[in-house]
C-alpha cells in the first residue's frame, strides 16, 4: 500500500507525504529501485500485472485526466473488486492528506527523511 501512497503523493506533488511514505516503504522492505520507477510503473517488469493495476487505479481518483476510463478498464482487467475498493478508499484518503499537507505547507524535516543503510 505504501507504493500506492507514494504514487498518489507523486501525482499531487506533495513532498511531505512523499518523504513519509518513501521512508515507510523502505522500512517495509520495498527497494529503492521499486520506488524510483513508480512514475513509469506501466513500462517496467518490476511489478506484476496486479501491482501495475493497483498503481494505475489512483489516477482515477487523483486527477481528472481524459484517460480515466482507460485506466479504470485496465485496472479492472487485473484486479478484483474488493482490492479495487480498498485502493479506491486509500486513494481518496491519501489525496485528502496530500491536500491538507500542501495547504498547511508542511515542511519536509529530517524526521521525515529516508534513512538509507550505510554501504
Amino acid at each position: 500500500m505504501e507504493l500506492v501512497n507514494i504514487s498518489i503523493s507523486q501525482l499531487n506533488a506533495c513532498a511531505y507525504c512523499l518523504s513519509i511514505h518513501a521512508r515507510d516503504a523502505l522500512e517495509a522492505g520495498e527497494t529503492q529501485q521499486g520506488i524510483a520507477v513508480l512514475p513509469a510503473s506501466r513500462d517496467t517488469e518490476l511489478f506484476t500485472d496486479q501491482e501495475r493495476a493497483a498503481l494505475l487505479w489512483p489516477n482515477r481518483w487523483s486527477s481528472f485526466l481524459t484517460a480515466a476510463n482507460k485506466t479504470s478498464t485496465t485496472a479492472r482487467l487485473h484486479a478484483s473488486s474488493p482490492p479495487l475498493t480498498v485502493i479506491s478508499w486509500a486513494s481518496i484518503v491519501m489525496n485528502a492528506c496530500n491536500l491538507a499537507s500542501i495547504i498547511s505547507r508542511h515542511n519536509t524535516t529530517p524526521q521525515c527523511a529516508i534513512q538509507l543503510p550505510s554501504p
